[in-house]
Order: structure tokens, then C-alpha cells, then sequence
């Protein structure tokens, strides 16, 4: 076509009749390949539109009902996931998370997902009590027909199953429970709790919901839809989006994914008092970003950080013992305007105006 153009370029000074009629032509071509190209693009808008109307008579009643025909939890179920190539010993840390589930959320059972049951003397310490179980599961390795790149996007879909099939929490190994009897009292009006990491997208270390919950639901279907081989698009900023979306039937809970913030942890892990943990639903310590230096009790008693958030949080933990709850703490956030309900202040610029500091602006 472009040489045709060229030859009537050409021509154009000797025979300006035939010029005008090759561009003509050419015109009409154009006109043509784009309406053939907006035709295509319409029946596969269309094609789509039926298709997502098949996908919406397949999904759960609850998806579409209101929050009056979802029933609040009459069992509660704390989930962990793991998915390892063999069996390996659960560390101590990995323990006393799970204790800080049985002791201050007080389930019906803790849950411990994968395929391949965990092995060693903290394992066996849990399973006695009778409360804690593996339950088998395959990881899945495909989101739609891509395959997934990151290992722990594993996980974020099965913590999205689990959860959406038999309702309770779902957190990471690091995540350590210190008033989570509250959750079970939020699914009471709420039908679902997602994290707040920051202004940019949300943390699927700790969530949780009744069964079916819409907005998990979509949370987990956007993996089959619009799965991004990107770290956060599914597992932070798509919760954000929906968190907005579902604003009147999902809880979002700030201080437990970003109290420390993953890029500030140096005040939580180095300091003592700056970052507040007695009051949240739980705290997400991401202690594999510094690594794991306590694999028995005697660690955190002789470590030479022990005055620090993060050993006065364990000891607290594994003694059984917490210190009291701020008064008039709050914690859930408009997802609109990322603030505090109740508070004009952004959640981000809380950090610089408040006098009890949660988030750091501290680099480690």
C-alpha cells in the first residue's frame, strides 16, 4: 500500500488528476481497515459481555445478595497455607504464630493447608492440643491459561479458597494475632476484612471472611481474568479496588499490614515503643526480609535486641500475655481516602502528625 502511495507521490506533479484518485483510493482503504478493525472489535466486546454472563450465573447466590442473606460465621477457622517441594520442621516462629491464633483469636480449629504436612517437635507440640490440622492441598500452578510466575502467588489464591470455602482468617507464617477475637466479632456486620499496606494497593498476608463473600470472590476471580505476571497487581492493588467497590460490606484494617511498614521496618525490629502493636487485630512482621534469628525461646531472652518491638511483641506472645489495649483505638479505614474513619488525616501523613507513631518514615 505505502509503495502505492510512493508511485502516486510521484506522479502527482505530471498527472494531478491521477493523484487525486490514488489518494481517493487510498482513503477508502484506510476507512475500510478501520471499520473491519472497530467490527471485530465489537463482536469480541460482545462475545465478552455474553461470556461474563455465563461467569455470573455460575458464581454462589451470596455473590449478588445483600449483606441480610449472608450469615455471620458460627464456626471459626484460622487457615495457614504452605506449599513445600518435602516435608520440613515448622520453625519456632511459624509456632508461635500459630499459638497467637489458638490463644487471642480463639478458633474452632487452625488449619494448616498444603502438600505436604509439617514435620518436627513445635508441629507435634500443636497437634496435641487437638486444635490444629493439615489439611491436604495442591497447589495451583495456573491462573486462567497463564502460568504463575511467583511461587507465593501460590499461596494468595489458596488463602483465597480456603477462606471462601469454609469462611475464618487467613494469614502468612509472619503474622502474629494479638486482638483477634475482634475479627470474629467484625464478621458479625461485615462480610469481609482485607488489609491496608498504603496509598498504592493492599496485603494479602491477612485476610479474612464468611464464606462465599462477594468481594473475595471477585479477589479471586481476577486471577482467572486478568492474572499480571506483577508482584502486586493482583495480591495488592486489585484488594484496593475492590475494598472501594465493596466499601458497605467489607472492613478494611489498618495497623496489621503496615504497622511496621515492609519498606520501614527498622523502628519495629531495632527500637522500642515507636511502632504501637498492643491494639491491632494482629501484626505483619515480614521477619523473612531481615531474617530469622530466634529458633527456640532462649533466642528472644538472651538476643541482644531484646529491647525492641519485635521481642517484646514474641515474649508477650509465648508468655501468653498482653498489655492493655489503647483506649479509644480505631482502626478501620475509608478505602476512598485512605484516612481513619473519623480522622480528616490520611493514614500516610498520620505518621508525621500524630504523637502515638504506628507507620515510620524511618529506611532501615
Amino acid at each position: 500500500m505505502w509503495r502505492y502511495m510512493d508511485g502516486a507521490v510521484g506522479a502527482s506533479r505530471r498527472y494531478p488528476l491521477q493523484f487525486i484518485l490514488r489518494v481517493t483510493i487510498f482513503v477508502s482503504l484506510v476507512v475500510f481497515f478501520i471499520n473491519s478493525l472497530l467490527n471485530k472489535l465489537d463482536h469480541a466486546c460482545t462475545a465478552a459481555e455474553v461470556g461474563l454472563q455465563n461467569d455470573a450465573s455460575r458464581l454462589p447466590s451470596s455473590v449478588f445478595a445483600g449483606n441480610d442473606t449472608m450469615t455471620a460465621p458460627t464456626v471459626f477457622f484460622v487457615h495457614y497455607v504452605k506449599f513445600t517441594p518435602r516435608r520440613i520442621p515448622l520453625r519456632f516462629l511459624d509456632y508461635v504464630s500459630i499459638r497467637s491464633a489458638l490463644n487471642n483469636v480463639k478458633p474452632d480449629k487452625v488449619l494448616v493447608h498444603g502438600d505436604t504436612e509439617p514435620t518436627g517437635p513445635y508441629w507435634e507440640l500443636l497437634r496435641k492440643t487437638g486444635m490444629v490440622a493439615h489439611r491436604f492441598r495442591q497447589p495451583t500452578k495456573t491462573a486462567g491459561k497463564t502460568k504463575v510466575k511467583f511461587r507465593e502467588h501460590w499461596a494468595d489464591m489458596a488463602k483465597l479458597d480456603v477462606v471462601l470455602e469454609y469462611g475464618g482468617v487467613a494469614a502468612d507464617f509472619d503474622v502474629y494475632f494479638i486482638r483477634g477475637e475482634r475479627i470474629k466479632e467484625i464478621l458479625q456486620t461485615k462480610q469481609s476484612i482485607t488489609c491496608y499496606g498504603d496509598e498504592d494497593g493492599y496485603n494479602i498476608g491477612f485476610v479474612a471472611g464468611r464464606k462465599a463473600a462477594p468481594l473475595l470472590t471477585a479477589w479471586r476471580r481476577s486471577y482467572e481474568d486478568i492474572y499480571l505476571h506483577d508482584w502486586n497487581f493482583n495480591q495488592a492493588r486489585v484488594a484496593r479496588y475492590l475494598s472501594i467497590l465493596y466499601r458497605e460490606t467489607n472492613y478494611v484494617a489498618g495497623f496489621v499490614c503496615n504497622n511496621p511498614h515492609p519498606n520501614n521496618l527498622y523502628p519495629f525490629y531495632k527500637q522500642l515503643g515507636v511502632v504501637k502493636w498492643e491494639s491491632s487485630l494482629a501484626v505483619h512482621t515480614y521477619y523473612r526480609q531481615v531474617g530469622s534469628y530466634a529458633e527456640k525461646p532462649d533466642d528472644l531472652y538472651k538476643h541482644s535486641d531484646r529491647n525492641t518491638s519485635h521481642v517484646e511483641m514474641l515474649i508477650s506472645l509465648l508468655e501468653g500475655r498482653l498489655p492493655a489495649m489503647e483506649d479509644g483505638f480505631r482502626d478501620e479505614i475509608d478505602p476512598l481516602t485512605g484516612r481513619l474513619i473519623g480522622d480528616a488525616a490520611p493514614v500516610t501523613e498520620l505518621r508525621k502528625t500524630t504523637a502515638n507513631i504506628r507507620i515510620t518514615d524511618i529506611d532501615i
